[in-house]
């Protein structure tokens, strides 16, 4: 009997050490399959960063491309605003002073309805 025991004992043993052994190469597998996993995550990363790094600078570009353009059609459209509005108030100006001219010639007798008493 003591034999059968020492049989059980032995493959036990055996069995016990197969399955270290195979636990071992599983956990190998594991980290072989992580470290793998960590290299593509982080060149996946890279890519990402290169891609999103280069889409946010065009989108920049982009975004000053058009605050010019704005900065631009503002200032023109002030610049006709301002020429509008100046040519208006020339034509103010001159239209006063013509008013003020034929009062100062009415006043002195040299107007227009005064050329028939002559």
């Amino acid at each position: 009997m003591a034999s059968q025991q020492d049989d059980a004992c032995f493959q036990a043993g055996e069995a016990k050490d197969r399955a270290e052994e195979k636990t071992g190469r599983v956990m190998e597998q594991g980290r072989e399959a992580a470290e793998a996993a960590k290299g593509t995550a982080c060149e996946a990363k890279d890519r990402v960063a290169e891609r999103t790094g280069s889409c946010l600078q065009e989108t920049a570009e982009a975004g000053k491309e058009k605050s010019a353009r704005a900065d631009s059609a503002a200032g023109e459209t002030a610049q006709a605003g301002q020429g509008s509005f100046m040519q208006q108030t020339g034509e103010k100006v001159m239209g006063a002073a013509a008013g003020a001219a034929e009062a100062m010639k009415n006043t002195l007798g040299l107007g227009a309805g005064n050329e028939d008493s002559h």
